[in-house]
């Protein structure tokens, strides 16, 4: 069994958080990145699957949608933006 990182109290194996205290226990680190396998344009909607664990097409199917309703330029300017900051895996 393993030990709460806060109040160290017994934990059942594999628990993120502890029942007791609620403390996040030794979460796994994960970096978003421009998807290379999975990319259609320049990989961010792949990227953000990846990170999430999520279907591509629900991403990208969720960010046409909220482009269009956003009146589409400010949808546009936030995926270069996006493309330019995330790094390439």
């Amino acid at each position: 069994m393993a030990q709460c990182v806060s109040c160290g109290r017994e934990l059942a194996e594999g628990s993120l958080y502890c029942n007791t205290c609620g403390a996040a226990q030794n979460l796994p680190y994960r970096k978003l990145y421009r998807s290379t396998a999975q990319r259609q344009l320049l990989g961010v909607c792949g990227g953000f699957a990846e990170y999430w664990e999520l279907d591509p097409t629900v991403i990208r199917v969720l960010y046409v949608v909220l482009t269009f309703f956003s009146g589409i330029l400010p949808g546009v300017v936030l995926y270069l933006i996006l493309a330019l900051i995330m790094p390439k895996r």
